[in-house]
């Protein structure tokens, strides 16, 4: 069985120049990160040659916050309350998507982005 979550319909709470962050449709304590499409569009009209033929250098960032999110873990740090754990992968109708536990403010909503 394959599960997969189609975010086409649904309003993102947070909206970047790369990615936009979806609530998860089943669980209130997880987003979806997603890269856009047009930003892909846009980035493999600039990409290399290299990494188009790679055929992942659109996750790059997302790869790179989870490497990350692993060294924090490594070093015991994982318990950072600002820090957003992630929690896994799954597939969207827009490609990949990271999941990661919300970080909410003292106030309960969701914490302030630097996006």
């Amino acid at each position: 069985m394959q599960f997969r979550i189609d975010l086409e319909n649904k309003q993102p709470l947070v909206s970047g120049a790369y990615r936009d962050v979806y609530e998860h449709p089943h669980d209130d304590n997880l987003l979806v990160k997603v890269v856009k499409p047009l930003a892909v569009e846009r980035y493999a009209q600039r990409a290399s040659i290299y990494n188009r033929w790679r055929g992942n250098w659109q996750y790059r960032n997302q790869s790179r916050e989870i490497e990350e999110y692993l060294a924090l873990r490594r070093r015991g740090q994982h318990t950072l309350p600002f820090i957003q754990h992630f929690v896994g992968v799954v597939d969207t109708d827009f490609g990949f998507g990271m999941v990661v536990r919300k970080v909410r403010g003292r106030d309960g909503e969701l914490a302030p982005t630097i996006m």
